[in-house]
């Protein structure tokens, strides 16, 4: 079973909010299924947009539930995995990501980033990213990533078609196609 929760148009305080009320009810859940017996299913949690939810930049700001979604997700990423709880983040902005939550991420699958700030954060928290894989990030092109973490021996390069049918609207803008129609 899939759900999907979707917060596009929600405020930012309601982003920070929500994810941290459900994963702390499925995270509950699970280690409650789990507690004392083996592992025999397990829960994946995906959040897209993880700079949003994940930044510490809001924590020890004299807001106790800003400290407490921290704390709850870096419970989760630390111990989730005995209890059979994943966890997996996409980001467009990795640095602003808690240091304590990426120093436990495994597997990367890394997409093109420019910002000096991302890049310096992917060299020091990835020791499997060998010095030529990193120097191809910023050149990335559409649809090509470099895998590196745990599960690969080496970094490895690929290229993802774009899925014909099913997908979202994120496409990038052809300014060209607009500037030629006005």
């Amino acid at each position: 079973m899939i759900n999907i929760i979707s917060l596009v148009h929600a405020n930012q305080e309601i982003t920070r909010l929500i994810p941290m009320l459900l994963s702390k009810m499925i995270y509950d859940e699970q280690k409650k299924i789990v507690s004392g017996n083996s592992v025999n299913q397990t829960k994946h949690l995906i959040i897209d947009e993880a700079h949003n939810i994940l930044n510490s930049e809001y924590k020890n700001n004299g807001d106790d539930w800003q400290d407490y979604r921290l704390t709850i997700f870096e419970e989760i990423i630390k111990e989730g995995r005995k209890f059979g709880f994943y966890l997996t983040l996409s980001s467009q902005r990795p640095a602003d990501i808690s240091p304590t939550i990426l120093s436990q991420t495994h597997n990367y699958l890394i997409h093109r980033l420019v910002n000096e700030k991302d890049l310096r954060m992917l060299e020091n928290t990835m020791p499997t990213l060998d010095k030529s894989s990193y120097q191809m990030i910023p050149s990335l092109g559409q649809g090509e990533a470099i895998i590196t973490g745990n599960a690969m021996q080496v970094p490895v390069f690929v290229k993802v078609d774009k899925e014909k049918s099913l997908r979202p609207a994120s496409d990038d803008i052809k300014l060209t196609n607009l500037w030629i129609e006005t």
